[in-house]
């Protein structure tokens, strides 16, 4: 795979490489798999080896081809409530900041995408995007 040989040639271990993206090793290991990467770690894992997003692109074996039904998989984007230990973590971000209402909980946790997942998902930041969904929620009627 492109993106292993790239790392090898560069003497880095993934760990290494991860470091110097500014990723989590599991995406430098996904990424060399084939498996789903975001298209910013992916960018950023080609420039730190060196390469252009579209070398890995056009190595069939860094990303699976295709298909009508990955296609339409990748197009719909998790929500937040998904997210493996989000559970967790809204209970002790509604613990730690009991005055953000249920209804801002409920609208954060609906909503898709917002940030990479090698984000790690912790109280302090489910408590500042609530904070960021409230004071930019529609006012009440």
């Amino acid at each position: 795979m492109r993106l292993r040989d790239a790392r090898k040639k560069a003497g880095l271990t993934q760990e290494e490489l991860a470091e110097r993206a500014g990723l989590a090793q599991s995406v430098v290991s996904r990424a060399e798999k084939g498996l789903s990467v975001a298209s910013d770690s992916l960018a950023r894992l080609a420039e730190a080896v060196g390469l252009a997003v579209a070398d890995l692109e056009s190595d069939p074996e860094a990303v699976p081809a295709r298909t009508a039904a990955h296609a339409h998989e990748s197009s719909v984007i998790p929500v937040l409530r998904n997210r493996p230990g989000a559970e967790e973590a809204l209970a002790r971000a509604k613990a730690d900041d009991p005055s953000i209402d249920d209804e801002t909980w409920d609208v954060l946790l609906r909503a898709p995408g917002l940030f990479a997942f090698d984000v790690p998902l912790t109280p302090a930041l489910l408590i500042d995007l609530a904070k960021v969904v409230r004071r930019h929620r529609p006012p009440k009627r």
